[in-house]
């Protein structure tokens, strides 16, 4: 395969880096106040900070070409088609991503998940930010969908 790809995210739709953006910060340091921390500095995004520190990470990954030639060109739904076809080994998306990649896959009895890697030794400790990612919903099994 000649175009494949390592990671693929769809950066031409704003919201596919917030993995990177939203959870590195507080993942980087271990500090899972870090939002509460930041509306207490007078410069949370200067040197040194724990969001100076993931974006610098983050900024790195970005320009290393693990994600192809151009990054932002790709919107989500071409890095899921990608990712499903196995022309990408790696994509970060939350748990709703699982169906469009059955959807599209052929086989997925390969598919793994894993945390997203900020740490830079195999001896620090994996951080781990857990949140609800759909705060209300009904499912498809309810017995009262109506309600």
């Amino acid at each position: 395969m000649t175009n494949f790809m390592a990671i693929a995210c769809g950066f031409k739709d704003e919201w596919p880096d917030y993995p990177y953006m939203e959870f590195m910060p507080a993942l980087e340091s271990g500090n899972g106040q870090n939002w509460n921390t930041m509306a207490t500095q007078d410069e949370p995004f200067s040197e040194g900070t724990d969001i100076y520190k993931a974006y610098s990470k983050a900024y790195e990954l970005f320009n290393s070409g693990v994600m192809g030639k151009d990054p932002l060109g790709m919107g989500s739904d071409q890095a899921t088609a990608l990712f499903s076809s196995k022309q990408a080994a790696i994509i970060a998306l939350g748990d709703w991503g699982l169906q469009n990649i059955q959807n599209q896959a052929e086989d997925t009895s390969e598919l793994g998940a894993f945390y997203l890697p900020t740490r830079n030794t195999t001896s620090d400790p994996y951080n781990v930010i857990v949140q609800g990612d759909s705060f209300m919903g009904v499912t498809t099994h309810s017995k009262n969908p109506e309600a």
